[in-house]
């Protein structure tokens, strides 16, 4: 499997660094709108997840999930590597231009 990133939009917020748009090779896969987060130097994904309220707080629920914690593991440092190979080769991104936004 490989891991192929379609999209990424910066959008800092607290831990959050922007979203990502993941597709898995050769299934055709595609995930939407993953959320890359770095806390205390260490960057992981989440995947996507729905609002909803709990005790007068907003909270999420995974939509999309991988419940073996090495496959977790595993992917998580597999897309992550994949993110760092695609923001080397696209720059703009990196400094804060999403992909497809004109940037004036």
């Amino acid at each position: 499997m490989a891991i192929i990133i379609n999209k990424y939009r910066p959008f800092r917020k607290n831990t959050l660094l922007g979203f990502v748009d993941l597709g898995l090779e050769p299934s055709g896969l595609e995930i939407r709108e993953c959320s890359l987060h770095e806390k205390n130097g260490k960057r992981w994904l989440g995947f996507p997840a729905r609002p909803y309220q709990k005790d007068g707080k907003t909270t999420y629920a995974s939509i999309v999930q991988i419940s073996d914690k090495g496959k977790w593991a595993t992917f998580q440092k597999a897309a992550v590597a994949a993110l760092d190979a695609y923001l080397r080769d696209h720059p703009r991104v990196q400094g804060g231009q999403p992909d497809g936004d004109c940037p004036f």
